[in-house]
């Protein structure tokens, strides 16, 4: 599934029906990936137009979460479908998150850390589905490995900051086993690159 238009408000009523077709991971890193391209150009031309973060925020804020917890309401008795919804939904509220982050902060450079300390999915280029894993210094393949219909942890800066130390040692080759009441439980992390770096995204 790759969506190539921007982010619209028809763009976030076609998911749910993209969802019936594709596993719920495929469809969050759809959105992740197109959400990284939009924001960066955001950042971008945020310097000429102050306007653009109001844009994105606006957006994300009123109609794509709207859009979303409406078709999580009308999903009634398909299991399967609502949680894929509950998972995008939860992830679409962290992605408006950090654009109020970003907008409070007045980012305008990509190479800003308040902006690369975030996990982003991107694609390598238009030509091809391959992707990766952006966070920090690190960049890590995205190898698909599907995860399952398994349930998405709320991202807070406790969590952003334990994903960029854990991908920032995956990329170092020294691999990430968190270990204790809170870190494990709260990450479900895996002690392998190829499980964390899916679980992570």
């Amino acid at each position: 599934m790759c969506i190539r238009d921007s982010m619209n408000a028809e763009y976030m009523g076609r998911l749910p029906e993209h969802l019936k077709l594709h596993p719920g991971q495929i469809a969050i890193a759809a959105v992740q990936s197109d959400w990284t391209e939009e924001m960066e150009a955001c950042i971008k031309g945020s310097a000429a137009d102050k306007d653009l973060y109001n844009k994105q925020y606006e957006f994300y804020d009123k109609q794509a979460i709207s859009a979303l917890a409406d078709s999580v309401k009308t999903s009634k008795g398909k299991k399967d479908q609502r949680l894929k919804l509950q998972q995008l939904l939860t992830i679409v509220l962290h992605l408006r998150d950090v654009i109020y982050d970003l907008k409070s902060k007045q980012i305008n450079s990509t190479s800003s850390f308040e902006w690369i300390k975030h996990l982003r999915l991107q694609r390598r280029s238009e030509k091809t589905s391959q992707a990766e894993g952006k966070q920090g210094f690190a960049e890590i393949n995205y190898d698909y490995e599907y995860q399952g219909n398994n349930g998405r942890l709320v991202v807070t800066p406790l969590t952003e900051r334990c994903y960029l130390v854990l991908t920032t040692a995956l990329f170092l080759k020294r691999g990430g086993a968190p270990y204790g009441p809170v870190s494990y439980t709260h990450l479900r992390a895996h002690e392998t690159s190829l499980h964390l770096v899916c679980r992570l995204l």
